[in-house]
């Protein structure tokens, strides 16, 4: 099957990259606004989890904000155009991280 493929095939990928959306030089913003959104729900999640019946919810809500803590502090040191375009595998892996952690701070909610 893998034979078959050609690289026209994955031309579908290359749009976000031409268009600019999924640039490198985009990654700086992206890791600026994921800051926000980090505290975020940090603050929703703490709202939402008075309420809440899950034991040890006192640990959890420390896990989450150390996470959150060490993710804002690398957001925003890597954010700087002169730091991130030095390596750009970084940033992305903290955007990434970034995401999955936001994404789990709701689940504890």
């Amino acid at each position: 099957m893998s034979k078959k493929l050609l690289a026209e095939d994955f031309e579908v990928f290359r749009g976000p990259f031409i268009s600019g959306r999924q640039s490198p030089d985009s990654l700086g913003g992206n890791l600026l606004l994921s800051i926000v959104l980090q505290w975020f729900w940090f603050f929703l999640t703490q709202f939402i989890g008075q309420y809440s019946i899950f034991p040890h919810k006192d640990q959890i809500f420390s896990y989450l904000f150390w996470s959150g803590f060490a993710l804002s502090g690398l957001s925003a040191v890597y954010s700087i155009p002169f730091i991130y375009r030095s390596d750009y595998r970084i940033p992305e892996h903290i955007w990434f991280f970034s995401s999955i952690d936001g994404i789990d701070k709701f689940r504890y909610g």
